[in-house]
């Protein structure tokens, strides 16, 4: 048995190319992204290009402790509580959220819950769902204010009912550069 001789003819395959497929149409739309982002770097933002990020002063050893469960925790030296205070409220309210609790020892903020937050912690009965931050200070001394926050989801807010709900983190990471940002203001 012979093989069928296949025919190509160079003018005919010159002439009607075959369209290229979606997976190659993809590839080419990628690779000029991926060429950007293997040359200027895939970093994390910064205030200028080239600098690495900024970040608060690590937490000492000492007040670890203190810091465990909290989404963020600064230490600030060398300043008044008011001026901690007041620095921590105008920090977190330019990003969004509202006050809605103020005590010498802590600040509470809140936002609705975004629909992805009501679809994966069941609000289902249509009650007020919120997400809360509590930011509490804690004086060390004369001179060191320890500074933390803590993220909740809380369903019916203005209910004395009201289910308070520790947040993964994953859901407010977006809250996170709050506090260094404090801490970056103040020491």
């Amino acid at each position: 048995m012979s093989r069928p001789s296949i025919r190509t003819d160079p003018q005919v395959s010159d002439r009607h190319p075959s369209p290229p497929s979606p997976w190659s149409r993809g590839l080419a739309a990628l690779f000029p992204s991926l060429i950007a982002s293997l040359l200027l770097g895939c970093t994390p933002s910064s205030s200028s290009p080239g600098l690495p990020p900024l970040t608060a002063p690590p937490v000492s050893d000492v007040n670890l402790d203190l810091a465990k469960g909290a989404l963020a925790a600064i230490e600030i030296r060398n300043q008044s509580p008011a001026a901690v205070r007041q620095t921590v409220e105008s920090v977190f309210t330019d990003a969004g959220l509202a006050l809605s609790l103020r005590r010498p020892d802590q600040l509470v903020f809140e936002r609705p819950a975004s629909r992805a937050e009501r679809r994966a912690y069941g609000n289902w009965q249509g009650d007020d769902l919120r997400v809360r931050l509590r930011v509490e200070f804690i004086e060390l001394g004369p001179s060191l204010t320890f500074v933390r926050c803590l993220s909740f989801l809380v369903r019916d807010p203005d209910s004395a009912y009201q289910d308070e709900q520790s947040l993964a983190r994953r859901r407010v990471r977006q809250y996170e550069g709050l506090l260094t940002e404090v801490s970056l203001r103040l020491n």
